[in-house]
């Protein structure tokens, strides 16, 4: 049984414990907001906002598409992305960015002698540049940019059957290849279809509402096939 003496211990020993936990918790505190040397104490920011995100268009050329499967997903976003850009800003951004997809995906060969015949193209050596993009068209008969570099070459080379040919063959492989609905539209009006002209266009912008000087273009092939038909 415990004495008034016991007792007394007793509570001054309980006394003690508390005494303790409270300095402890208050020093705790303390050093949580202590400044570390040379400097001030800095408050834990709470929800602190994450960086945002890259916009879509500037993320997928740091892992280019390795297969034609992926570039046709890729290029079906991108697509989606330019017939609703908000401003020319953008839209020519997203652009870009879908012309450099254009050449990826089709493995190390067709790379290499793509390049070999943008090089005889741009020093106009078009013989040499049609020897590549046929092999290119024979290695890959499913890479559109293969066949619309080859109808460039013939075009330069004023063969517009076969540039007509091989740009129909671009656009059964990528409907919204807007620079092969450009060069169509093009051919189209020169050789005197203007309703087949005008559709090419209309489709264009469709799929490029920033693509340069398109409005004007629209209205003047508007006026040339007023009253034929389309």
């Amino acid at each position: 049984m415990l004495t008034y003496q016991n007792r007394s211990e007793f509570i001054r020993s309980i006394a003690a414990v508390v005494m303790w936990a409270v300095f402890v918790s208050f020093a705790g505190a303390s050093y949580a907001q202590a400044p570390l040397p040379g400097g001030k104490a800095e408050p834990i920011p709470k929800n602190q906002a994450e960086p945002p995100e890259k916009p879509y268009h500037k993320r997928v050329l740091e892992e280019p598409p390795d297969s034609p499967l992926k570039r046709a997903e890729v290029l079906a976003n991108l697509y989606a992305l330019l017939a609703t850009a908000k401003n020319a800003e953008v839209g020519t951004e997203i652009a870009g960015v879908i012309e450099r997809i254009w050449l990826f995906g089709h493995g190390d060969t067709i790379a290499v002698l793509m390049q070999r015949a943008t090089l005889a193209l741009s020093q106009k050596d078009y013989a040499l540049a049609q020897r590549f993009l046929d092999a290119v068209v024979d290695l890959a008969p499913d890479y559109a940019e293969g066949w619309h570099q080859r109808a460039v070459v013939h075009y330069s080379r004023n063969e517009f059957a076969r540039a007509l040919g091989d740009l129909r063959r671009v656009l059964a492989l990528d409907e919204n290849h807007y620079k092969a609905l450009e060069g169509l539209s093009r051919m189209l009006e020169e050789t005197g279809q203007k309703a087949g002209a005008l559709a090419a266009h209309r489709k264009l912008m469709s799929v490029h509402p920033f693509w340069p000087d398109a409005d004007q273009r629209l209205r003047e092939l508007e006026r040339e096939t007023e009253g034929q038909g389309i």
